[in-house]
């Protein structure tokens, strides 16, 4: 009975020696992997750094262009008043549009073959234009 004792300690004793050895192990691996990630952990965060660095200086380099574009725009539209001014004159005094001058013959109730020899324009277009605008002489 003592050999039975002394075999079931021994290998009671033998089987703890083995969890030891394979907590030991496991122990061993789980540190690998943590120095692993720490290392990549401290990359990402130098990484996310840089990108923060690069996007204050974008930002700072777009404030400045928009500072000179803005001036830009002023003194372009400086320069461009006075042509916007001479532009909207010269609208006022010329006629709304090319067929300003034939809608008023129009108007007055004028033919299609009137209109093709007093403007030059086809029949269709004649036409066209007494189907648009001389109706209103046929609605009042």
């Amino acid at each position: 009975m003592a050999n039975l004792l002394q075999a079931t300690i021994l290998l009671l004793l033998l089987a703890v020696i083995a969890v030891i050895v394979w907590l030991f192990l496991e122990n061993r691996k789980i540190k690998l992997e943590q120095q692993n990630l720490k290392k990549d952990f401290e990359k990402v965060n130098r990484d996310l750094a840089g990108l923060c660095s690069a996007a204050v200086n974008v930002d700072t380099r777009l404030t400045k262009n928009n500072a000179v574009l803005l001036g830009m725009v002023k003194d372009l539209e400086e320069i461009l008043e006075p042509v916007t001014e001479i532009s909207k004159t010269e609208l006022n005094d010329s006629p709304q549009t090319p067929y300003q001058d034939i809608i008023q013959v129009v108007k007055q109730g004028a033919e299609p073959v009137a209109l093709v020899r007093q403007f030059g324009i086809s029949f269709d277009e004649a036409a066209l234009l007494i189907r648009l605008h001389g109706a209103e002489k046929m609605k009042t």
